[in-house]
């Protein structure tokens, strides 16, 4: 008998590596790839590697696990635009506002997700880390940057800027769009 039940495939792009796996509706990994990032090549040479390692978690998904992808959920250094729909992370310089969701989604055929690393992070504590049940936290990631999360009233705060820029004007509203920390994906 065939199970085929769901799963995410969940891509990390970090400023020196990039991490394709596949995540169950109760967050276990079960499976993963990973890629380091050549900062000498340019936007397609990544791009190849990204949809070589997706499209290996794909296969990998239907042949050896029997599951089935139901979507594509990215978190990535920044900056980003709202979804991935570019992305420029800082420490790949040839990816500036890449228009990383569209290619995905046309490889795939799959809806993509995304959001910057560390408020996936966030929402990721809030759902099965150490933040379970915690209405009110923040989640910081220090690596090849330093990036947060914050999460108020159970709900990870949006804000319309991604990333800071000393040379752009303060924002002047906030977006009202939040996902809630320890849903169900």
């Amino acid at each position: 008998m065939e199970d085929f039940s769901p799963v995410v495939c969940a891509i990390d792009i970090g400023g020196t590596k990039f991490e394709v796996g596949l995540v169950t509706r109760d967050g276990t990994l079960i499976d993963r790839e990973r890629g380091e990032v050549d900062p000498e090549v340019g936007p397609q040479s990544h791009l190849a590697m990204l949809i070589g390692l997706v499209s290996s978690q794909l296969a990998r998904a239907r042949d050896h696990h029997r599951r089935r992808v139901l979507a594509i959920g990215i978190g990535c250094a920044g900056p980003i635009e709202r979804d991935c729909v570019t992305v420029s992370p800082v420490n790949i310089a040839s990816w500036n506002r890449f228009p990383l969701r569209g290619h995905l989604e046309e490889l795939t055929g799959l809806q993509v997700f995304g959001d910057l690393d560390a408020k996936a992070l966030a929402l990721a504590e809030g759902w099965l880390g150490a933040a379970v049940g915690v209405r009110n936290f923040c989640a910081m990631t220090v690596s090849t940057g330093v990036g947060g999360g914050i999460v108020v009233d159970g709900e990870l705060f949006q804000h319309l800027r991604t990333h800071v820029n000393p040379d752009d004007p303060a924002p002047t509203s906030r977006d009202s769009k939040r996902h809630t920390a320890g849903a169900d994906p």
